[in-house]
C-alpha cells in the first residue's frame, strides 16, 4: 500500500502536453460560465454615490444581486448579462494559458532542482499570477469595466462593440493610460491570488490523495472540482 500510495501525484503536479491548448480552454469554458456574475458584481459596485453614471437615473439603482439579476434578465434576456463581456471572453483563454503554462514551466524547473510540495506551488504561483496580471488581466480589465460602465443605467452608451471600445479609449487615453492603468495593484492581486490558489490546491489534493483506499489511485473528477473551489474560494476571499 506505501508503494502504491507514494507513486500518487497531485493533479496540478502532472504535466500536460499542451499547457497553453489547455488553459486556453479551461479559461474560456470558466468565463463563459462565471460572467453573469462579474457582471452583477460590477454593475452593484458601479451604483455607489460616487459614480455619476447612475446620478439622477430615472429607472433607478439596484438593490442586490438577485434583484439586478432579475431586473437584467427581464429588460434585456440572458444576453443582457453578457453586456461587456466580450472583452472578458477573449481575454480568458490568454488569461488561463499564460497562468498555466507559466506555473507548469515554474513547477518543472523547481521539481528539476528538487524543490516540490507547497513551498514551490506558492512561489511558482506568484510569478504565474503576476505575468498573467501584468499581459492579460490588466488590459482585459480596463476595457471590461469601462464597457460595463458605459452600459449602466444612466451611462453613456457610446460604445457599439469590443473593436469600438478599444478605438475610443486608444484615442481618447493611449496605450498606457488607456489599458493598464492599475498596473501595480493588479498586479499585486494577481500575484497573492494565485500563489494562494495553487498552494491551497496543492495541499488539499495531496491531502486527498492520502486518503484514498488502497485502490483508488488517482482522484475523481469530482474531487479535483472540489479542491479548485474551495482553493478559489479562499483565494478571492483573501485577495
Amino acid at each position: 500500500p506505501d508503494a502504491r500510495r507514494s507513486s500518487r501525484q497531485p493533479p496540478d503536479m502532472s504535466p500536460s502536453k499542451h499547457p497553453i491548448t489547455a488553459g486556453w480552454l479551461a479559461g474560456t469554458f470558466e468565463i463563459v460560465f462565471t460572467y453573469p456574475l462579474e457582471f452583477v458584481k460590477t454593475q452593484l459596485q458601479l451604483q455607489q454615490r460616487a459614480s455619476t453614471m447612475y446620478a439622477g437615473s430615472s429607472s433607478g439603482g439596484y438593490t442586490g444581486a438577485m434583484q439586478c439579476f432579475t431586473r437584467t434578465v427581464s429588460e434585456r434576456g440572458v444576453l443582457g448579462l453578457y453586456r461587456g463581456g466580450s472583452a472578458w471572453v477573449i481575454f480568458a483563454g490568454p488569461r488561463s494559458a499564460v497562468r498555466f503554462s507559466v506555473f507548469q514551466q515554474l513547477s518543472a524547473s523547481a521539481h528539476s532542482r528538487g524543490h516540490t510540495g507547497s513551498g514551490a506551488d506558492t512561489v511558482c504561483g506568484f510569478f504565474a499570477g503576476m505575468a498573467e496580471a501584468g499581459l492579460c488581466q490588466t488590459p482585459n480589465q480596463a476595457i471590461a469595466i469601462k464597457m460595463v460602465h458605459d452600459q449602466a443605467p444612466s451611462g453613456p452608451k457610446r460604445f457599439t462593440s469590443l473593436a469600438h471600445a478599444v478605438r475610443v479609449i486608444h484615442a481618447e487615453d493611449g496605450v498606457w493610460k488607456g489599458f493598464f492603468c492599475g498596473l501595480t495593484p493588479a498586479v499585486a492581486k494577481g500575484a497573492v491570488t494565485n500563489c494562494v490558489r495553487f498552494f491551497g490546491f496543492g495541499a488539499i489534493t495531496r491531502t486527498m490523495l492520502a486518503r484514498l483506499p488502497p485502490d483508488q489511485h488517482a482522484l475523481r473528477p469530482w474531487q479535483t472540482m472540489l479542491a479548485g473551489g474551495v482553493a478559489g474560494s479562499v483565494s478571492a476571499v483573501i485577495s
